[in-house]
This record gives structure tokens, C-alpha cells and sequence, in this order.
């Protein structure tokens, strides 16, 4: 094989590899685009979630401490469900038995809070990975 032929095959290489390359660009940039009403939906879901958790872990009298567990029930039961993966549901399964069991909700040793703080983390790691926050 000659040079020309050699430089001919080369060039079309590039080609081929840069329209590729430009393709999954624009794949990538429409699938993000396309699913960013989904992903704006599930981030406020979630810092609603992270709120409630947080509040019931926290709160000191019981009016705040109710209207905190109605939050998080209604998203326990209802909208999280639609978005949440699976770390996510394995975090709120966490919580919510945390938070069922007297010993543990009422412990000296702070069982609930850091029950909430592990859920706020694995909430933050899901955002992370939707948004692709740590590419």
C-alpha cells in the first residue's frame, strides 16, 4: 500500500470517528434535555423529603413534629415512589423503621438523626448522579 492510499484511509478513519463522537454529543445533550423536567422534579421531591426527615429528626415540639411526619408520609406513601431509585428506597426503608421503633426514634444515642443524615446523603448522591454532578 501506498502513502496516498495510507493518508486516504486515515482521513476517512477521522471522519467516520469524528461524526461518531458528534452523534453521541447530541444524543447525550437531547437525552438530557429531554429528561430534565423529570430530573428538576425529582430534586425538589427529594430536598422535600431531606426537609421532612430532617424535621422529625430534629424537632422539638410536637406540632412541628406532626405536620413533619403528614410531609413525610405523603411522601413516603405517594410522590417519592415515582421517582426515587433504588438507593433511595433502601435510605427512606431505613428511616421510616428508625422512626417506627420507639427505641430507636427515642434513643439517647441520636438514632434518628443519623438515620436522616445517612437518607440526606443518599438523596445528595442520587442528585449527583442524575445531574452527573461529580463528571
Amino acid at each position: 500500500m501506498n502513502f496516498d492510499n495510507t493518508l486516504k484511509i486515515a482521513s476517512l478513519t477521522i471522519a467516520v470517528l469524528g461524526f461518531v463522537f458528534g452523534a453521541y454529543q447530541w444524543y447525550d445533550a437531547k437525552s438530557r434535555e429531554l429528561l430534565a423536567p423529570f430530573n428538576s422534579a425529582r430534586q425538589a421531591i427529594y430536598i422535600e423529603t431531606a426537609t421532612a426527615a430532617a424535621t422529625l429528626a430534629s424537632a422539638r415540639d410536637e406540632p412541628t413534629r406532626l405536620a413533619a411526619l403528614q410531609d413525610f408520609n405523603t411522601l413516603f406513601y405517594g410522590r417519592l415512589h415515582l421517582v426515587e431509585d433504588r438507593d433511595v428506597i433502601a435510605a427512606m426503608g431505613d428511616f421510616k423503621a428508625c422512626y417506627d421503633d420507639p427505641d430507636c426514634r427515642d434513643s439517647e444515642t441520636g438514632a434518628l438523626k443519623s438515620a436522616s443524615l445517612r437518607l440526606a446523603k443518599t438523596l445528595r448522591a442520587s442528585i449527583d448522579a442524575t445531574w452527573r454532578l461529580n463528571e
